[in-house]
């Protein structure tokens, strides 16, 4: 019979030691984070463009949900100075939020409120398994197929290498699949979320995973690119060779 499901706490303490769970590149801290207007974030870490990224597991979705995410973020945006040591832009919030479902209403609801701050909603599920490790489906942006459009705008020498990338994760064997609609792009290998490449203005930043702990490149030409392929094709390697 399958397993319970784990309860919240014991999830964010899985994701506090697998970051990449969630998005390749990411770095939670240890110990909650204390806001002035009296919230507790229990697991809030920072992504390779400084931002504080904050994860909310609520055992249901409601309106004391989308409460404590606005309070949140506007708590962050108003104590921006004082978090500098955590966060480069703590002015610039990002939200996780995990559930084990989610219903037609509560997208509906979380859609719009995505439209006021950066907002990703993970469905988990945990394997009945003994010791596995959970999974976690993108569930709000809605994955795109278009990614190329993303790199529109861009100048041509950063344009250039990141089709690069793009177009080799298509190619490697197996496919490195490619989830979001909004930056950042995550790479989904044979093992899970492997790299994600996000977007700063005018530059590409891509973060892969090396000894457990984020590698974060800045891609401005054919060589860092080339670097970053190679991680994709590495991680692909490496987890046939183990199978």
């Amino acid at each position: 019979m399958p397993r319970p499901p784990r309860n919240s706490q014991e999830l964010l303490q899985w994701l506090a030691e697998h970051p990449a769970a969630l998005e390749p590149g990411l770095v939670f801290y240890q110990g909650p984070l204390e806001l002035s207007n009296g919230l507790e974030v229990a697991l809030h870490g920072v992504d390779p463009l400084g931002r504080p990224c904050v994860v909310h597991a609520p055992k249901e979705i409601g309106a004391t949900t989308m409460e404590w995410m606005v309070e949140v973020v506007a708590g962050l945006r108003a104590e921006a100075k004082r978090l500098t040591r955590w966060y480069t832009r703590a002015s610039e919030p990002r939200v996780f939020l995990i559930t084990q479902h989610l219903k037609r209403p509560e997208r509906e609801r979380l859609t719009l409120l995505a439209d006021a701050f950066p907002l990703r909603v993970f469905c988990c599920e945990w394997s009945t398994e003994k010791d596995a490790a959970p999974s976690f489906l993108l569930e709000l942006p809605l994955p795109g197929e278009h990614f190329s459009d993303a790199l529109d705008g861009l100048d041509e020498e950063v344009r250039r290498p990141g089709q690069r990338i793009l177009k080799a994760a298509d190619q490697i064997t197996p496919p490195v699949v490619k989830v979001g609609t909004s930056w950042p792009l995550v790479f989904i290998g044979s093992r899970g979320p492997c790299a994600s490449l996000y977007r700063d203005g005018e530059n590409l930043v891509f973060a892969g995973q090396k000894a457990g702990a984020p590698e974060v490149l800045e891609i401005v030409d054919d060589e860092s690119a080339d670097a970053a392929i190679d991680r994709l094709m590495r991680e692909q390697w490496s987890a046939l060779a183990s199978s």
